[in-house]
């Protein structure tokens, strides 16, 4: 949800409540008490509700440790109305990339990996792309892992493979995570894996790759048309499921444009 609209949201809830009114509408508004500090865990869990369900606290701590913008970090996570924020969305319009949003979304059994880190190595994630279960004609992509470091990742790796139909796995060698290229190769073949190519795109497909999913979205054709993202006769070209997930949401609505 943008900040506009979940601004909007909060003004007239907290305007209901200060009218004392007590139908129609139930108002509920979690966030850290003033003067806690944004670094310790114990105020993360006096205020997320979904800390420990659909979040973790690991995944909280990648984010913090890992350079995230303070102000956004209480934003997002503490529902601290920010002074600063960090410049969005100029890739994807966020109510576009939010129509995509299906926590229904799967793949179906055959499945691509891409792994990437931070350009100092302090969090690294793995991704997953697959046609949709029952919906071939849409591309799921979900982040399935991400965690502080990158020491983690080629054990990680290794355990999906085994227990998923992986097509191969794709890491950037000119990427943060290029040191991983040759010890999950290794890795892949001593667990009789190594049919499972480790793909190492060039700078031109991984610029076609960043076009191609743009391009899933449907912004394209919502662009060539001149019409509104959200008009019936657009949805057609969009190619792309995601889960919403808050840390895929907050990647992309980071990216460059250029």
């Amino acid at each position: 949800m943008s900040g506009r609209i979940c601004g909007d949201k909060i003004e007239r809830g907290r305007a209901r409540v200060d009218a004392d009114i007590r139908r129609g509408t139930c108002y509920v508004e979690f966030g850290a008490q003033p003067g806690m500090d944004p670094a310790d865990p114990a105020t993360w869990w006096s205020c997320m509700p979904a800390l420990g369900h659909t979040i973790l606290e690991r995944s909280v701590a990648a984010d913090f440790d890992g350079g995230m913008n303070l102000a956004d970090f209480e934003a997002e996570y503490l529902s601290q109305e920010p002074l600063v924020g960090t410049p969005s969305w100029k890739v994807v319009p966020r109510t576009l990339w939010d129509s995509l949003a299906d926590p229904e979304s799967s793949a179906d059994d055959v499945v691509a990996l891409a792994v990437d880190a931070t350009t100092d190595q302090s969090i690294a994630s793995i991704g997953v792309a697959g046609l949709r279960e029952h919906d071939v004609d849409r591309v799921h992509i979900e982040l399935i892992d991400r965690r502080v470091g990158i020491e983690w990742v080629v054990a990680r790796v290794v355990e999906i493979c085994a227990r998923a139909d992986v097509a191969g796995v794709a890491i950037n060698p000119s990427g943060a995570a290029s040191s991983l290229i040759e010890p999950l190769r290794r890795a892949l073949e001593e667990e009789s894996m190594g049919d499972i190519p480790v793909l190492t795109p060039t700078s031109r497909e991984v610029a076609q790759a960043h076009a191609r999913l743009v391009s899933a979205t449907g912004l394209y054709a919502a662009r060539d048309d001149d019409s509104d993202a959200e008009d019936p006769e657009v949805r057609p070209q969009r190619r792309l499921s995601h889960l919403g997930q808050p840390e895929v949401d907050r990647s992309l609505g980071q990216a460059a444009s250029g």
